[in-house]
């Protein structure tokens, strides 16, 4: 058992910290080693953009049959959830499913996913254009799901997508389902509003009157997107680029602060060529 701890801590040693044994050069900066490197930093990157393309939305999915993604569906698992917990159920709002499915379909349209379109618009104009009183309100977004019940999942998992969902601040609802391409493949765009309107029998607080909803606070928003969507696996991969670089960075630094020897500026400028690439990976 020494031993082999004794021949990992030697390893680790050759690989990462410049010293006589390895003539002051760490095998991680080596010619072989960084070859392994950009060949890993390509591959992860290829795996980020093919996987989606390769595997179909409805694989994402348990294969288990469950009821697929409507407007009933969705309504009837958020306010079973507020029931279960003591908050009162929300009521389907006609004027909140219009600016719901104005708003998914726009996405579906136009190959986005985002709370802001291109156009610069929010969910909040178009709940303000359908004719809702908006008081308070929130947003929530979804994408390549095919299940309610994995969006209903996805959504309690995630901190900000419950709390707009657990707020008791919020009255009515409205839901728009749209289809379209996303990420090179047909998808499905999910928009889950909510809403309290003002109540006209009283004034409304001037902070948070219609003409004063900051988005984020008395407007919250938020998206979700499936485990294997390429923004999430291309969000790793970007992950994975910057750790390179600050460990290549950082064994080229501490080399020349031991000892830099002559003989190695060739592996110094392949290093530099592959945090060059792991940044371009990184930015692409």
């Amino acid at each position: 058992m020494r031993s082999s701890v004794k021949r990992f801590h030697k390893r680790a040693k050759d690989h990462f910290v410049p010293h006589k044994g390895n003539n002051h050069h760490p095998h991680l900066l080596r010619h072989r080693s960084l070859i392994g490197v950009s060949a890993a930093l390509i591959a992860v990157k290829a795996f980020a953009f093919l996987i989606p393309l390769m595997v179909p939305g409805a694989s994402y999915a348990d294969t288990i049959p469950a009821e697929p993604i409507t407007k009933t569906a969705i309504i009837e698992r958020t306010n079973t959830v507020r029931v279960a917990l003591g908050i009162p159920p929300l009521n389907d709002d006609k004027r909140l499913t219009l600016a719901a499915q104005k708003k998914a379909e726009d996405m579906a349209a136009g190959g986005y996913f985002s709370h802001q379109s291109p156009q610069g618009k929010t969910a909040l104009d178009l709940i303000r254009t359908a004719g809702y009183p908006v008081h308070f309100a929130a947003e929530n977004l979804a994408v390549h799901f095919v299940k309610a019940d994995d969006v209903q999942q996805g959504w309690m998992d995630s901190p900000t997508h419950r709390l707009n969902i657990l707020d008791p601040r919020y009255k009515d609802i409205g839901v728009g389902i749209a289809n379209g391409y996303f990420e090179h493949q047909e998808t499905t765009f999910v928009v889950e509003l909510f809403g309290s309107p003002i109540d006209t029998r009283v004034a409304p607080v001037a902070s948070i009157s219609t003409e004063t909803l900051i988005p984020g606070s008395d407007y919250a928003d938020d998206s979700l997107s499936s485990p294997l969507s390429s923004r999430v696996l291309d969000s790793y991969s970007r992950e994975f680029a910057l750790y390179v670089i600050a460990l290549i960075t950082g064994l080229m630094l501490l080399s020349l602060a031991v000892r830099f020897r002559w003989q190695h500026v060739a592996s110094m400028s392949h290093a530099m060529a592959v945090v060059a690439l792991a940044t371009v990976l990184m930015l692409v």
